[in-house]
């Protein structure tokens, strides 16, 4: 018997790495510039986005961006709040 009678031939790591690593490549040529990235994000944050435009976006984001866009709102988000939260207090105690 040789190895192609016995059933799908199983992939080794090597492979399985080689693979993701083409996959990470083509998702990383996607359409999508860092603003519209981050506009996108925005829209997401906000909760306003329509089902068929998110549904467009995420077939052309660029992941890499996506997660910069992503860090990037998420530290302007915590900013804002620490500076509300300081004005609220100043604004209590005076």
């Amino acid at each position: 018997m040789n190895a192609s009678s016995e059933g799908p031939q199983r992939r080794g790591p090597q492979d399985a790495n080689a693979s993701s690593s083409d996959e990470i490549q083509q998702l990383a040529k996607r359409e999508l510039n860092f603003f519209q990235t981050l506009k996108a994000v925005g829209w997401g944050l906000f909760g306003v986005r329509k089902g068929k435009g998110y549904h467009e976006d995420i077939g052309k984001l660029n992941p890499v961006h996506l997660i910069l866009a992503g860090l990037i709102a998420a530290v302007i988000f915590v900013i804002l709040l620490v500076l509300v939260a300081r004005w609220m207090v100043s604004a209590a105690v005076a």
